[in-house]
Order: C-alpha cells, then sequence, then structure tokens
C-alpha cells in the first residue's frame, strides 16, 4: 500500500506490486526498516439465519496455519478490472473455494456487500471486511460444509480450513473463545466482533 484517499462516500487505496514471498518475509520479522509492506485485503463475515457468525481454522497446508480467521485472501492479478482491483470478484472466489458458498445462489445467500473497513493494528493492515448473509440455519450450512470437504478429501486434498465453528454474533461463547491464550486469531477479528456487538441487537 503506498496511498489512501478517503473522501465521505468512498476510500481509495493506491498499491504497488510485491510477492507472497516478500509478505512472508515482513511478516516473520516485523516489517524491517526499508523493506517493509502494508497489507490491504478483503475477507467475509458469514452470518447465519439464526443469527450465528462463520468462521475458520487454518488447515496445516495453509500460509497461516491453525490461525482463525474469516474467509478470505490475497489480492492478485487475476482480481484486476481496468486497472483496478475487484474485491467483490476476490470475495465471490475466496468464498467459493473456502467455504463452499456461490454468491450468485440468491437462493441461499440473501446479500452480499462490504460492510466494515479497520486499518492498524500490529502491521497496520487493512482489511475490508464483506458481510454475506445466508438463508440457513448454522446446522444446515455445517451440514452442506462437510459435504463440500469431503469433496477436497476425496480427491486427495485437503480443504483450506480443518474445522469450522459458529456462534452467536453477540453471545459471551464468542469473546470467551476469542480470549482463550492457546488460540490464534486474525487480528482484525476482536475488534470487529466488538463492533457489531455494540451495533446489532
Amino acid at each position: 500500500m503506498i496511498g489512501k484517499t478517503e473522501t465521505a462516500d468512498t476510500i481509495e487505496v493506491t498499491v504497488s506490486r510485491t510477492d507472497f514471498a516478500h509478505n512472508l518475509f515482513c511478516r516473520d520479522i516485523r516489517n524491517p526498516e526499508g523493506y517493509g509492506i502494508r497489507i490491504i485485503h478483503a475477507a467475509a463475515l458469514v452470518e447465519t439465519s439464526d443469527g450465528k457468525v462463520v468462521f475458520g481454522r487454518m488447515s496445516d497446508h495453509t500460509a497461516n496455519p491453525l490461525r482463525y480467521q474469516l474467509c478470505g485472501g490475497g489480492i492478485d492479478d487475476r482480481d484486476i478490472r481496468d486497472g483496478v482491483f475487484d474485491l467483490d470478484h476476490n470475495t465471490k472466489k475466496e468464498l467459493r473455494e473456502e467455504l463452499g458458498i456461490d454468491v450468485d445462489d440468491t437462493q441461499r445467500v440473501l446479500a452480499f456487500a462490504p460492510a466494515y473497513f479497520k486499518e492498524g493494528g500490529p502491521r497496520e493492515k487493512m482489511s475490508v471486511i464483506y458481510r454475506v448473509t445466508l438463508g440457513e440455519t448454522a446446522a444446515g450450512y455445517m451440514k452442506r460444509y462437510e459435504t463440500f470437504a469431503e469433496g477436497f478429501r476425496k480427491s486427495g486434498e485437503e480443504p483450506e480450513f480443518c474445522e469450522i465453528v459458529a456462534f452467536d454474533r453477540n453471545g459471551d461463547e464468542l469473546f470467551s473463545f476469542l480470549a482463550r491464550e492457546d488460540l490464534h486469531f486474525d487480528e482484525y477479528m476482536r475488534p470487529l466482533f466488538e463492533y457489531i456487538a455494540k451495533i446489532r441487537d
């Protein structure tokens, strides 16, 4: 990220090209002087019809093994449309690949739109969080996810998430889970859940 411009209605971020090796290098040694990067990424907050939020724990073979995070991934050249990164395209792709959710299935997905923006934290990362509302309960989604994950295993692969969890978005159980010291979470998750707990019933 090399620049940011805000108006009352928009946030425009200018980026420069790097690669995943640079990202891992900066992550592991905390953005050394002269080599640091600032990441912008998109993620999806999936909510079920019974008021639960869904997220997962990354599998061993991923770049962030065993870390809990929302569905989402890095932005790359496949997401560029007319010189601009298409975050809708990126997030839809990640939802299909990681959670088996097709946003274009309007009978299943009731809403899909960017909803939250967070920046700051230890790495000054920018997170664009999409809100995805499903027309199915958490139990119904979990059943469909297991079928989706089993398809990977039958082909000799492992899904991106080794575990999927669902919690009431305003519940004490969610915040007790986030407070566990033996678990690792992406840095945007606690502020996001604290915020949505305040603004919605």
